[in-house]
């Protein structure tokens, strides 16, 4: 399969024309592409990002700057946005990206400490809330009114709508990952004498199947679990009565008998994993494990380097990042990247999905008449950043130019940051010829060429088919198949489905606290033998309680 590249020629690179060379004349900019308008490509000033990294916290004032190096960018998200804000240079030189990065349990903080400093909101925020919440207290820009934009009609109405509230566009996606299960295939077949082969589970993918091909991987003797811990997330997205329901009917059904037959799967699930379910503390070793070195902090190195678990259904955002580490380790060939296993035979697999989103700061709030206030010069900068970000995600020159970028990842230097398309599948570029390959194939075989793990490569001419996924691995095909599919209702946006609901004390309570905690209900750990029945016991009160919080919360937010 032809690996074509988009070829700009010179005359459509964006130009940028210098007024003169007195001191006091400024640059100026043009898209010969026309995606960017004139207003933002002459614009001189600042635009601010706050972002979160966990575990550190700065600030890098003009992060485009063409002398900074692999060094500065000791991070993803800072190789994102160096790489876009360098090449958008070429655009709109005037223009200076300054971000400013925190930790998670310090973000919202962080944006009361810029607002104090600043008298407005962030221009761009990568926030720990969902969308809707950064909607309800009012940081949000509707982005509605770039929907003639070139790029704004680029994104996939599918991942573009899960950002979308009540006709309230209320961010730009910015980095999308499938959730499932992690498999390490050698492993697998190595434990199965009484099963059967990898194909085989994923023949008849149901979580009964699972749980005994778990059951079968566990050997505490040789130190190997099935899964780390335990994931609450399988049987929620699983059951086609819970997250399903609740993302695309605005109910939940707790209270059925598939979901109490699910249960009494998952308490058997938690005897084949490494880590105790203890209240404050899930990093003790179980028993058999505590002497097989494992670390919680060291979970990436302990599954891909040192083959202490089989299954792993955590930190889905690590795709790349295991990719590198089993490309390193010399285990490619071991690991593969599945679908939530089926409820049961009469439900099909579905993948969860993360889809982080970008939101425009909000510089017009309104006041208590309801007029909108802006700070000065705000509806400009506001331009300027809803650009910038479409430009970040979806121009074909940013995505390039993030291809291009080194940087490090834990002082190990990376070529590269790349995520998974967000852009539609049909869409073409007004530049491109027709016969061009369209945006979406090319970032897709971009991103697998990067990740090797998740194909099969025979020959050195090889590259990923990226359109009937022939040579992806099979778990992976399956994912990429939901998660890319016509039937939206498989792929299930954790973001996408509200978690708290505002309350009178001006906090906010959790919608699903009680069935999402249900590992310790009544004091009763899911260890204990009364654990199903007494969670049985509360399904219908749970359930009740639930519904009537999403019916509030989506009142509340209309």
């Amino acid at each position: 399969m032809k690996n074509s590249k988009f070829l700009l020629l010179p005359a459509m690179i964006a130009l940028i024309s210098l007024t003169g060379c007195k001191k006091n004349e400024v640059q100026t900019g043009h898209d010969d592409l026309g995606f960017i308008p004139e207003s933002v490509t002459s614009y001189q000033g600042d635009i601010d990002v706050l972002l979160y990294i966990e575990g550190q916290s700065g600030e890098m004032r003009d992060i485009g700057n063409p002398k900074r190096t692999q060094s500065d960018f000791f991070d993803a998200a800072l190789a994102r946005f160096g790489a876009a804000a360098r090449e958008f240079r070429n655009i709109a030189p005037g223009v200076r990206i300054n971000v400013r990065y925190t930790s998670i349990a310090n973000y919202n903080d962080s944006i009361m400490a810029y607002i104090s400093e600043k008298g407005h909101v962030p221009h761009i925020m990568h926030g720990t809330d969902h969308v809707n919440e950064m909607i309800q207290k009012g940081y949000a820009t509707d982005l509605t009114k770039y929907k003639d934009s070139e790029l704004y009609k680029s994104y996939d109405d599918g991942i573009l709508n899960e950002f979308k509230f009540g006709g309230f566009q209320g961010a730009f996606p910015y980095m999308i990952y499938p959730m499932g299960v992690f498999v390490n295939t050698r492993l697998f077949e190595s434990s199965q004498a009484n099963y059967g082969d990898f194909d085989a589970l994923l023949a008849d993918y149901t979580f009964e199947n699972f749980v005994e091909a778990c059951e079968n991987a566990k050997n505490f003797d040789a130190n190997v679990a099935a899964l780390p811990h335990m994931q609450q997330d399988f049987v929620s997205y699983m059951a086609p009565s819970i997250n399903q329901s609740y993302k695309f009917d605005r109910r939940v059904e707790l209270n059925n008998s598939l979901v109490e037959d699910l249960l009494a799967l998952e308490k058997r699930l938690y005897d084949t994993v490494a880590y105790e379910y203890i209240v404050g503390n899930n990093n003790s070793p179980k028993p058999g494990m505590d002497d097989a070195g494992i670390a919680d902090w060291n979970g990436n190195k302990d599954f891909i380097q040192n083959d202490r678990y089989v299954f792993n259904a955590e930190m889905p955002w690590n795709l790349g990042l295991l990719s590198l580490m089993a490309t390193e380790a010399g285990k490619e060939a071991d690991f593969d990247y599945l679908p939530w296993p089926k409820a049961d035979e009469d439900s099909e697999n579905v993948v969860g999905m993360i889809a982080e989103g970008l939101t425009i700061g909000n510089q017009c709030p309104l006041d208590a008449t309801g007029t909108a206030r802006c700070v000065e010069g705000g509806e400009l900068a506001t331009d300027v950043a809803a650009y910038f970000t479409m430009f970040l995600t979806n121009d074909p020159r940013s995505l390039e130019a993030r291809s291009e970028i080194d940087w490090l990842n834990i002082d190990e230097p990376v070529k590269g940051v790349l995520d998974l398309p967000t852009v539609d599948k049909n869409f073409k570029f007004s530049f491109q010829a027709e016969d061009e390959e369209n945006a979406f194939y090319l970032q897709l075989r971009d991103w697998l060429e990067c990740y090797s793990t998740w194909w099969e490569k025979e020959s050195e001419d090889d590259v990923p088919d990226v359109y009937n996924y022939e040579n992806i691995k099979p778990g992976f095909k399956q994912v990429l198949e939901i998660f890319y599919g016509e039937d939206e209702t498989r792929r299930i946006n954790f973001y996408g489905i509200p978690d708290n609901l505002p309350n009178a004390q001006g906090g906010t309570d959790d919608i699903m606290k009680e069935w999402i905690g249900r590992y310790n209900c009544n004091n009763i750990l899911i260890s204990d033998s009364t654990w199903v029945s007494t969670v049985r016991a509360r399904l219908s009160e749970w359930e009740d309680s639930i519904n009537q919080k999403i019916d509030a919360v989506y009142n509340y937010f209309q």
